[in-house]
């Protein structure tokens, strides 16, 4: 990011470069996903299965059970790939990047970098920021601890979000709103509430998942489930809701669109991503529970029946 800054201060003109070159970028970064899955695929397939996730070694004891092939499930979901955790930061980075090129690009149209644009370039900076410096609580998550290093989280992470992601910003290189000052701090309040839910709900499962036995959750309300001494938290932002994380995800990606504008309807594709992606993780967390830990999953629903927000997306 520094040298970007340098380069750009020095009179290169890295934005009109990174702009001009941006659809082999993403096409380079796609074809590069798809090398390197490969490879992984191919790499899993001569290791133990001691060497692979849970899911992974199932599929593959299944697939040789049925006799059926499974390649493609498995090379998409990752079902045959090694326990290998893939740092997101190349994909986090690279947004933040490309963010950057986009401003330089407007100043080198001779234009100016609106309040608006700041506030979205900042309020992507600050998600990408707790993200790196909150790496560890990563680790505890459903794609790390269940699924497989597959073309899905390659892609996902060296080519769909830097490039897809970033294209609140990229709208406003020729299009920024007009929006008066007061209008950018809501939405900057927005973004900050919903950052506070997202991280708040995020620290507290984390660290309940790697000691339950803190004082700080002496009193809180848990559903026990039988499986190796587990519980289930129902307490805080998690007995409002099963996915509060989710929600303030959804809110700080409803504060970027609206950042960007109406007048910029590309900038709204990101937060209907984001929900669909979002609802379909839940369920899928959901099942998962339930089927690892029947009647507790049950109770604790029943404590926590919303999944998102009350009255809306709750357990059929």
């Amino acid at each position: 990011m520094l040298a970007l800054v340098g380069a750009n201060w020095y009179g290169i003109k890295v934005g009109s470069i990174i702009c001009s070159e941006l659809t082999r970028l993403a096409v380079c970064a796609s074809l590069f996903s798809l090398l390197l899955s490969i490879g992984l695929y191919a790499r899993s397939r001569r290791v133990p299965n001691s060497a692979l996730t849970a899911e992974a070694a199932s599929s593959m004891k299944a697939s040789a059970a049925s006799g059926r092939c499974t390649f493609i499930y498995e090379f998409f979901m990752g079902g045959s790939c090694t326990r290998v955790c893939l740092a997101m930061r190349p994909g986090l980075i690279g947004w933040v990047l490309l963010d950057m090129a986009f401003m330089f690009q407007v100043k080198a149209n001779g234009g100016i970098i609106g309040l608006p644009f700041a506030t979205l370039t900042f309020m992507h900076l600050i998600y990408v920021a707790d993200a790196l410096f909150f790496e560890r609580s990563i680790l505890t998550t459903t794609d790390i601890k269940r699924e497989g290093l597959g073309y899905m989280l390659v892609f996902g992470n060296l080519a769909w979000v830097p490039f897809f992601y970033s294209l609140s910003a990229r709208q406003l290189i020729t299009n920024q709103p007009t929006m008066p000052a007061y209008c950018v701090v809501g939405v900057l309040f927005i973004n900050l509430f919903g950052y506070f839910i997202f991280r708040a709900s995020n620290y507290m499962k984390d660290e309940f998942r790697r000691d339950p036995h803190q004082p700080r959750f002496a009193n809180c309300r848990t559903v026990p489930t039988g499986v190796r001494g587990r519980h289930l938290l129902a307490a805080g932002s998690w007995a409002l809701c099963r996915h509060p994380n989710f929600v303030g995800d959804l809110v700080m990606a409803f504060a970027w669109s609206l950042a960007a504008g109406f007048h910029a309807p590309l900038a709204w594709l990101y937060p209907a991503y984001l929900l669909v992606l979002l609802v379909h993780r839940a369920r899928r967390d959901e099942i998962h529970c339930s089927a690892k830990y029947g009647l507790a999953w049950t109770r604790y629903c029943e404590l926590v029946p919303n999944r998102f927000l009350p009255r809306f997306y709750q357990r059929a």
